[in-house]
């Protein structure tokens, strides 16, 4: 994939991450970073790092770094692993479609399937206790790890439904519905409601309390860091009262800045604990754009380019200070990091190109594009290219062209071809003090809603839009 903006440093960033990502690679090992200790592998977090590299059109790169995912173990988060592997894996098919490659790691994702299926305690319908996470090794009942597993063995199934495998897909998916129920019924059991907003435990059955500031303490700062992964999973449904709740509690309680994860390790490891985590907040910022609150992902996505890498060099770390130690500047915690890097990657991809299951079943079927974007990019005379983005439906290319002296901005998509998705949406986002009135394919008339968004799912293939806009 090619992207070009009209910011270069953007342009800049994303060509250098890509370049960092490869440059972490060992053998075919994606591995967190490099010349640390972090120069290995972690599941969730190298597997964010891969399926960044695959969204950016990298795929057979990435086929080639799943399996030592798929072999990798660590004692005390096999759930954990499983979920994630379980996910990876169904975010590469998706891209691809490519069924020979799923079927040539066969034995290894039979073998996280059945963890996940006979791994569940018979009364709970949940795992036994596992890790609260990495650093914090209290065996907890994880609503963070069943609900990553729940929803790798929920996208799994869709994946061999639409393999063909239609009676593994069946009875997979009649075991996710149940362990969802599961899931459900032990967080409501859990959750705290007493309270404003609600709080929404990773440690279940009344282990875990409610945090004042999530920076307080240790505990505080890994439910900070964990939480994401919480949102991440859809196990509560996209935009149920559960995901506002934990979205709410970020965001009210001191938990993010510029967009990022707050953290404090209060260890003394990292030399300024005044921190941001510059890479959990990764499904923090996704589900923002899912939920389509625009603004607030885009605080994001300009924090971590102000805050999250080296000026004009573009390296990343697990965390970065806000403020300087000495006249050398801010600390950064153990640079480089690849999965710093798809932080920034997946969210540039999901600001231009969202392809979502918004019905829940686990197979992407709505395409929206440009849902995102900041709306000085469109000021006039700016355009906007994407080339070869792959989505879940095939290949897509647009260039958006801003013409606002003249009362117009021109859109050329080329619709992806190998699937179609049931519903395709372009969004103009014009500058503040601009609004599109009218929009046109051909002599086909569009609707516009009062973001600038038209329904384009009738259109195929090669298509010029024309949308008519106003100043204020």
């Amino acid at each position: 994939m090619q992207i070009e903006g009209p910011e270069p440093r953007v342009n800049d960033a994303w060509r250098a991450l890509v370049v960092g990502c490869f440059m972490m690679l060992k053998g075919d090992s994606m591995n967190y970073s490099a010349g640390n200790a972090y120069e290995r592998l972690y599941q969730a977090e190298c597997g964010d790092s891969t399926r960044a590299l695959a969204l950016f059109g990298h795929t057979k790169a990435a086929a080639r770094m799943i399996p030592p995912l798929l072999d990798y173990t660590r004692d005390g988060l096999k759930f954990h692993n499983a979920g994630f592997k379980l996910q990876t894996l169904s975010h590469y098919y998706w891209l691809t479609r490519d069924a020979a490659f799923i079927n040539s790691v066969h034995d290894e994702w039979t073998r996280e399937v059945n963890r996940v299926v006979e791994g569940r305690e018979k009364e709970s319908g949940l795992f036994p206790r596992e890790q609260y996470c990495g650093d914090i090794a209290t065996p907890v009942y994880s609503l963070h790890s069943n609900g990553a597993s729940w929803r790798g063995l929920r996208d799994f199934a869709a994946v061999l439904e639409d393999m063909g495998e239609q009676q593994e897909a069946a009875r997979l998916r009649k075991v996710a519905g149940d362990f969802r129920q599961a899931i459900l019924a032990a967080t409501e059991k859990s959750e705290r409601n007493d309270i404003q907003p609600p709080f929404i435990p990773v440690a279940l059955s009344g282990e875990e309390q409610p945090y004042e500031t999530l920076t307080a303490s240790k505990m505080e700062s890994y439910w900070n860091l964990i939480a994401p992964y919480m949102l991440g999973s859809g196990m509560f449904g996209l935009g149920s009262a559960r995901e506002r709740a934990i979205i709410d509690y970020l965001q009210e309680r001191g938990g993010v800045c510029m967009g990022m994860i707050r953290f404090h390790q209060h260890s003394g490891l990292f030399a300024n604990e005044d921190a941001l985590d510059d890479l959990y907040g990764l499904r923090y910022t996704i589900k923002l754009l899912q939920l389509d609150e625009v603004d607030r992902a885009l605080v994001s996505f300009y924090g971590k380019l102000a805050q999250g890498m080296t000026h004009d060099t573009f390296i990343g770390a697990e965390g970065t200070g806000l403020r300087p130690l000495d006249e050398f500047g801010r600390p950064m915690y153990l640079p480089p990091n690849s999965t710093a890097g798809a932080f920034f990657l997946w969210t540039l991809r999901y600001l231009l190109v969202q392809d979502w299951d918004l019905d829940d079943d686990g197979k992407p079927e709505t395409l929206r594009l440009c849902f995102a974007t900041p709306k000085r990019w469109l000021s006039d005379g700016k355009t906007i290219r994407v080339e070869h983005a792959p989505t879940a439906f095939g290949p897509i290319s647009l260039v958006i062209r801003s013409r606002l002296s003249r009362g117009e901005v021109i859109a050329n998509v080329d619709l992806p071809a190998r699937n179609s998705p049931q519903q395709v949406l372009l969004r103009i986002r014009v500058p503040d003090g601009w609004r599109v009135i009218s929009a046109k394919a051909g002599r086909r008339r569009l609707t516009v809603d009062e973001r600038g968004t038209v329904d384009i799912s009738v259109l195929r293939g090669k298509e010029r839009l024309r949308f008519q806009v106003k100043g204020a």
